[in-house]
């Protein structure tokens, strides 16, 4: 047997034990695969040795979580990796959709799974193909992207969150039934057929038909044409899970966030542990600054996925909105604890520190930043902000 050599990239906050799965399944046949953490020796250079380790793989597999795609760690991998050609195959786990995907992940051949076994037989199709030379570069039908989630460093009133909807797993199922279809100019295919006379015979559409068109309109961004779609397909079926999320979504999108929560509530009544249904209810809430409530979300989300790092950090915002400042600087130490480079958590603990009057633990924050991001405008203008005050204390000191 050829044996393999694999580099995983992954972030250990929700992709670490798909990653000690893989190693485990490929190991025990005699491959070899890198898993970073384990793999590195005290005193050894860490950048070092992972581009070394890429350099030496036949094939990177990008474990893509949720906090895979915040990672910076995972973003130099898989840029090192296409710097060097190398073959990628992006592993979406389960409510990432292709339209979410980084660093040009969506234009190459990949899968999405459920499991680490569906994980594992997934990879093998792929690793043991003959037609390797083809998967590297084998492009994705890629679906236009209607927005992408965005922090921004933006205080109360004027933070806007653009988020590309993460479809709930039961729509895989729904898509895959759909694939043959072609998006209808029209909320009804109409077959015309005779009964015996020159009367022609209205055939409505069926829930599969109509699905099709609502689910091609919220593709491109027709969000008034989706909801009245999924509201045509809830109307034969009341409890379709993945009609009811999309609708929501399309409400979100369309800043109805009343509307959106109502949706969403429909999704929880039906499955109480649909965590995607939860956690875009508690966004429609932080929208509607309705804070509180939507901390009882985010709390509902953790109790089913606790180490799910955005419900943890806008439990975080939302906190900071409520102007409890110690609060709120827990929650981003805890996102902080499993991710330490994430600038959303470091720029808002910084921002609760600052609101505090604790500003020298406030620029160090600030500093962690432009550590990472040198050009940082937001962190260098707190920074100036908080030399501002400092300097105005001391004037009224010595005066």
């Amino acid at each position: 047997m050829d044996l393999k050599k694999i580099f995983v990239s992954y972030s250990r906050a929700d992709g670490g034990d798909f990653a000690d799965h893989i190693q485990e399944h490929y190991e025990k046949d005699g491959h070899q695969v890198f898993v970073d953490f384990s793999d590195i020796k005290p005193g050894e250079d860490w950048s070092g040795t992972i581009r070394n380790s890429i350099t030496a793989s036949d094939f990177v597999a990008v474990i893509v979580t949720r906090s895979a795609l915040r990672s910076t760690e995972v973003e130099k991998e898989v840029l090192e990796a296409r710097k060097q050609n190398k073959t990628i195959i992006p592993c979406r786990y389960k409510g990432i959709l292709w339209t979410d995907l980084k660093w040009d992940l969506n234009k190459l051949q990949g899968f999405q799974f459920d499991n680490k076994n569906s994980l594992i037989r997934q990879l093998d199709d792929i690793i043991f193909s003959e037609n390797r030379s083809a998967i590297s570069n084998l492009p994705q039908e890629k679906v236009e992207e209607p927005g992408t989630r965005n922090y921004g460093f933006r205080g109360k009133k004027s933070i806007k969150i653009s988020i590309t909807i993460i479809s709930i797993i039961a729509i895989i199922g729904v898509i895959i039934g759909i694939v043959g279809f072609q998006p209808q100019s029209s909320p009804y295919t109409i077959d015309s057929r005779t009964n015996g006379t020159n009367n022609e015979v209205t055939i409505p559409p069926d829930v599969d038909t109509l699905f099709s068109s609502a689910f091609s309109s919220y593709k491109i961004g027709e969000y008034p044409d989706a909801v009245s779609y999924f509201d045509k397909v809830l109307q034969i079926e009341p409890n379709n899970v993945t009609a009811l999320f999309l609708k929501g979504s399309s409400l979100y999108k369309e800043a109805k966030y009343p509307d959106a929560v109502s949706s969403f509530d429909k999704v929880i009544n039906v499955n109480t542990n649909n965590t995607d249904a939860l956690f875009y209810k508690g966004l429609s809430l932080y929208n509607l600054e309705k804070y509180d409530e939507a901390i009882a979300a985010f709390n509902s989300v953790r109790a089913v996925e606790p180490t799910n790092m955005d419900a943890l950090f806008y439990k975080g915002l939302s906190l900071y909105n409520l102007v409890r400042y110690n609060e709120a600087i827990a929650e981003f130490n805890r996102v902080l604890s499993v991710e330490p480079t994430n600038m959303d958590a470091l720029f808002y603990k910084g921002l609760s520190l600052y609101n505090l009057e604790r500003y020298n633990e406030a620029v160090a924050y600030y500093n962690r930043i432009l550590e990472i991001d040198p050009n940082n405008i937001n962190a260098t203008k707190e920074i100036e902000k908080i030399q501002d005050v400092q300097q105005n204390q001391s004037n009224i000191n010595q005066s």
